[in-house]
This record gives structure tokens, C-alpha cells and sequence, in this order.
């Protein structure tokens, strides 16, 4: 077990309401829209269910992953080779 005083720990302030919504709340509406309009919509212009599932989820999944990038950037870290 770690043997750490707890002097040294950090403590972590709690996020506001505010920034949760943003960081948490957006992406739950975006994901929802996603699943709960996306997926009918391309399911009825033919596409497979099993295709329709994969872009939508890809979709929000590439997203998000754009998001990390860009708050990697702003966060005043730079990618390196």
C-alpha cells in the first residue's frame, strides 16, 4: 500500500454546473441526436441498420476525438514527432 502524507496529495477542486454542461451535457445531446434522429433518418434512406450504427457511432466518435485535439491545443501543449 502507498505510504503517501497527505500533505503532499492534491486535492481537486470540484468541475462548476456550468462547465459539467458543457463538457458533458453537449456531447449527451449531440450522441442523442445522433442515435435518436441519425439512425432513422439513414435507415429510412435505405441504409442497413448495421451501417447506420456504425456512422452514427463513428461519426460522434471521430468528433469527440477531434474535440481532445483541439483541447489539447488549447490547453498550450503541443504534438511532437
Amino acid at each position: 500500500m502507498l505510504n503517501i502524507p497527505l500533505a503532499h496529495v492534491q486535492r481537486v477542486k470540484p468541475m462548476p454546473l456550468w462547465m459539467a454542461v458543457l463538457f458533458f451535457g453537449i456531447p449527451a445531446l449531440v450522441f442523442r441526436g445522433f442515435i435518436y434522429l441519425g439512425m432513422p433518418f439513414l435507415i429510412g434512406a435505405g441504409v442497413r441498420l448495421f451501417e447506420a450504427y456504425l456512422i452514427c457511432y463513428g461519426t460522434f466518435l471521430l468528433l469527440l476525438l477531434l474535440a481532445t485535439f483541439v483541447a489539447y491545443r488549447l490547453e498550450g501543449f503541443h504534438f511532437s514527432r
